[in-house]
C-alpha cells in the first residue's frame, strides 16, 4: 500500500495510521544532545552525549544534532591498564532494556518525522579521534560505542542515522583485558561498536575507517601477536539450547542492518611462534551462538581482513562479514558487495578465505549484488568449494537474483547473472547504477523486506523498505539488484505518484480528482492539476483513458479501453470509488 501525501489521512492510509498508532509502543523520555543549545525553545534543554547516554533510562530516545561528536567518558581501567588513558573513553550505553540513539538533526525539530534523515549539512558523527592523526593508533579510542550490559541483562539497541568513525580496538600489549564491566574479551574486537546486546537495529548508519587489531611483528607488541577481529562492528553472545540452524528463515531476527553503508573498515592480526591467531570480519564480525541476522539495503565496500604471518600461520577471513561462528541464521536482500578483500602476507604461508563473508551457517542471498571481492588465497576443501568472490560457507547458501562475480558461468540458483554493475563510478564509492546496468529490474519483488522500523518515519509499516537513499524500492518492476533502485532523470507520462509506473495508485489519484461538469477549469497551481493529462482544463473520462493507455501493471497485463467502458457504463463517473473498485477487480480478475 503506498500512501501518497495528498491523500495521506483518507481511507485505508487513515486506517493503517490508526493501526500503527495503537500497536506501536509509546517511547519514553526524549533526551536532546546539542553542539550549542539555543537558549529556549524545544532544544534549549540540551546536554553532552556522554550526560544523555547516562541518564537514559528503558524506552527513551536521544536525538542528535548534526556535527561531530568525540566521546569523554573514561570507562573503568580494563586488565592491563591501556598505555594512554584516554583511549578508554566510549559512548558506553548501558541501559538495560530498549534505547534509541538516532542523529542528523538540524535542531530545530519537535517530532522525529520532521527530521531530513540523509541530509549531509545535519550529518552526526560520532568519532574516536582523540588526537589529531587518525593513522595512529595512540589517536584513537578503543571502542567509539561500547554496549556491554550486566552479564544478566540485555539492550535492545537502535542506532538511526549515525556515522561511527576512527575507532581502533586495539590490545596494546596483546592477549586478553577486561572490557569495562570487567569481562574478558579481548580489545582487538569492534573499533566502531563492541557489544553484548540482546537485539540490534542500525537504520541508515555509516561505519567508515574503523579499526582492529594491529598486524605487527614488533616486539612491543609482545611477539606481534595481537588478533582483530570486526574492524567496525564486533557483537558476542549465544542464546542458551540453540546448537545450530534448523530453517533457512527464522520468524524474527536479533540483529537488523538496513540501509546502512560499511566503508574501509579493516580488521588485522600478526601471529608470533607460540600461537597462532586468525582475523575475522573486516567490516562485521558476530560471534554469537544461535544468533539470526538480516541486512537490507546496505552497502559493503573495501572492508578489509589482514594476517601477517611472522613465525606461524595465520588466517584472514571475511573480507566484509564474519558472521555464525557457532551457528545461526543469515539473511541479505538487496546488498551491495563491492571490492572488499582478504588478504595474508609475510614469512609463513597464511591463509585468507571469503572475500566478502565468511561462515553462512544457514544463509539465503537475495537481490544482492557480489562483484570485485578478492581473496589472495582460497582454502580449498574437499565439501567447500573455493570462493573468492562472493561467501565461504560452513553451511548452506542460497543465491537468488543476484549479480556474483565468476570466473566462468553463474551463480547456481534462480535469476542469478554474471555481469559488470556498471556502477556510475566505483573508484569513487559511487554504487548506484547507471542506466545501461544489467541489474535494473533484474531483482525479484518476493525477496522485498518491509519497512518494519519505518526508516522515512512517514508512518507507514506496510510498504517495502526504501533503497540506501530512502527511493521507493520498487520503482518501476521488478525492482533492481543491489542497494540503490535506478531512478530515471524523467518520469513516464501517466506516473502521478513518480513510482516509475502507471498503476492503480495513479488511476486513483485521477479519479479522487475527478471533474464534475460545473467546476470551473483548473487553475495550473491547483493540485489536482497534474492529473489533468489531456490539459483540457478538467479531470475526466479523458485522463482515464490516458492513465490505461500508458498502463505498466508489474504482471504485464494490458487494460483494453473496451474492458474499461463496461465498468463506465455500470457505474458511471458520478460513484468515483465504485468506479475504481471495478476497474481495480478488473485488472486483478479480468472481469468487472
Amino acid at each position: 500500500m503506498v500512501c501518497m501525501q495528498r491523500m495521506r489521512g483518507r481511507g485505508l492510509c487513515a486506517l493503517a495510521a490508526a493501526w500503527i498508532a495503537v500497536t506501536v509502543p509509546v517511547r519514553g523520555d526524549i533526551l536532546l544532545v546539542h553542539h550549542d543549545p539555543p537558549a529556549t525553545g524545544f532544544w534549549s534543554t540540551a546536554v553532552t552525549l556522554d550526560t544523555a547516554l547516562a541518564a537514559a533510562q528503558p524506552g527513551d530516545q536521544i536525538w542528535i544534532a548534526g556535527g561531530t561528536y568525540v566521546p569523554q567518558y573514561t570507562a573503568p581501567t580494563g586488565n592491563p591498564p591501556p598505555t594512554s588513558p584516554a583511549r578508554q573513553r566510549t559512548y558506553f550505553v548501558k541501559v538495560d532494556g530498549t534505547l534509541e540513539i538516532a542523529g542528523n538533526f538540524a535542531g530545530t525539530e519537535t517530532q522525529i518525522g520532521q527530521r531530513d534523515h540523509i541530509n549531509p549539512a545535519h550529518e552526526t558523527i560520532l568519532s574516536g579521534l582523540i588526537g589529531s592523526n587518525p593513522n595512529d593508533w595512540n589517536d584513537r579510542v578503543f571502542h567509539v560505542i561500547t554496549a556491554v550490559p550486566d552479564p544478566f541483562t540485555e539492550i535492545q539497541l537502535r542506532l538511526d542515522a549515525l556515522t561511527v568513525q576512527h575507532g581502533w580496538a586495539t590490545g596494546e600489549t596483546g592477549g586478553e583485558v577486561e572490557d569495562p564491566i570487567g569481562q574478558e574479551e579481548s580489545r582487538g574486537l569492534g573499533g566502531g561498536l563492541y557489544g553484548r546486546v540482546g537485539e540490534l537495529v542500525l537504520t541508515l548508519c555509516t561505519f567508515r575507517e574503523n579499526r582492529a587489531g594491529i598486524a605487527s611483528c614488533a616486539a612491543e607488541y609482545q611477539g606481534g601477536t595481537v588478533a582483530g577481529s570486526g574492524g567496525a562492528v564486533a557483537l558476542l553472545g549465544s542464546k542458551a539450547g540453540l546448537e545450530g540452524p534448523e530453517e533457512i528463515e527464522p520468524e524474527s531476527y536479533d540483529i537488523e542492518i538496513v540501509a546502512c553503508t560499511f566503508d574501509e573498515n579493516r580488521a588485522e592480526a600478526g601471529s608470533d611462534a607460540l600461537l597462532n591467531p586468525g582475523t575475522h570480519g573486516g567490516a562485521l564480525h558476530v560471534d554469537a551462538l544461535g544468533f539470526a541476522m538480516r541486512m537490507t539495503n546496505s552497502v559493503f565496500r573495501a572492508n578489509s581482513v589482514y594476517g601477517l604471518s611472522c613465525q606461524a600461520t595465520v588466517t584472514a577471513s571475511g573480507g566484509a562479514i564474519s558472521f555464525g561462528v557457532g551457528g545461526g541464521w543469515l539473511t541479505i536482500v538487496n546488498s551491495t558487495f563491492v571490492d572488499n578483500v582478504a588478504e595474508t602476507s609475510g614469512a609463513v604461508p597464511g591463509t585468507a578465505i571469503g572475500a566478502a563473508i565468511v561462515r553462512c551457517p544457514a544463509t539465503r542471498i537475495r537481490n544482492t549484488i557480489l562483484w570485485g571481492n578478492t581473496a589472495n588465497e582460497v582454502l580449498s576443501h574437499v565439501s567447500r568449494p573455493p570462493q573468492s568472490a562472493a561467501c565461504w560457507d560452513d553451511g548452506t547458501v542460497t543465491y537468488a537474483h543476484c549479480n556474483v562475480e565468476l570466473t566462468s558461468g553463474t551463480q547456481s540458483g534462480t535469476g542469478n547473472i554474471n555481469a559488470d554493475p556498471l556502477f556510475v563510478d566505483r573508484e569513487a564509492g559511487d554504487l548506484r547504477l547507471t542506466e545501461e546496468s544489467p541489474c535494473i529490474d533484474a531483482g525479484w519483488h518476493e525477496h522485498l523486506v518491509k519497512d518494519h522500523y519505518d526508516i522515512n518515519r512517514d508512518g507507514n509499516l506496510l510498504e517495502d523498505a526504501p533503497d540506501r537513499d530512502l527511493a521507493n524500492r520498487t520503482f518501476g518492476c521488478p525492482p533492481d539488484m543491489g542497494a540503490f533502485e535506478f531512478i530515471p532523470e524523467e518520469m513516464p507520462f501517466g506516473d502521478l505518484d513518480g513510482n516509475g509506473r502507471v498503476d492503480f495508485q495513479d488511476l486513483l489519484l485521477v479519479l479522487s480528482c475527478w471533474s464534475n461538469p460545473e467546476d470551473p477549469p483548473l487553475d495550473p497551481s491547483d493540485p489536482c492539476a497534474p492529473s489533468d493529462l489531456s490539459e483540457n482544463g478538467s479531470v475526466d473520462f479523458w485522463d482515464v483513458l490516458l492513465i490505461l493507455a500508458w498502463w505498466t501493471s508489474c504482471d504485464g497485463e494490458q487494460v483494453t479501453q473496451g474492458s474499461v467502458s463496461e465498468c463506465i457504463d455500470k457505474f458511471g463517473f458520478t460513484n468515483p470509488a465504485a468506479l475504481a473498485a471495478c476497474i481495480e477487480a478488473m485488472i486483478i480478475n479480468g472481469t468487472p
